[in-house]
């Protein structure tokens, strides 16, 4: 059941983010799908194998295949809402670097 209420909760954000990918209230690149995609699978990935293995009554090994995947995921979400971001501070500056050389 749990993982039936996860799959509908992942298909209804993934709903809303290509509803607004197509209305262009939102850009994505391809690699922020890439990206975005490996940082669910590796979350997910962390979930069944956190309950894999307290159910096996492995609680040390839970919490480091928790922490290890669960820190993936972060890093992955993480470049993929930050990548943009600094690209277009990068870009702003050095557009702003021609037009004072213009000048």
């Amino acid at each position: 059941m749990f993982w039936f209420i996860i799959g509908i909760i992942l298909g209804c954000i993934l709903m809303w983010v290509i509803s607004q990918v197509r209305s262009g209230t939102f850009k994505a690149t391809w690699y922020q799908w890439v990206l975005g995609v490996l940082a669910v699978a590796s979350a997910l990935f962390g979930i069944q194998n956190y309950q894999g293995f307290i159910s096996g009554l492995e609680p040390i090994a839970a919490k480091y295949s928790l922490t290890l995947y669960g820190g993936i995921a972060v890093v992955l979400a993480l470049l993929t809402w930050l990548i943009p971001i600094l690209t277009r501070a990068i870009g702003n500056k050095k557009d702003k670097e021609v037009n004072n050389a213009a000048s």
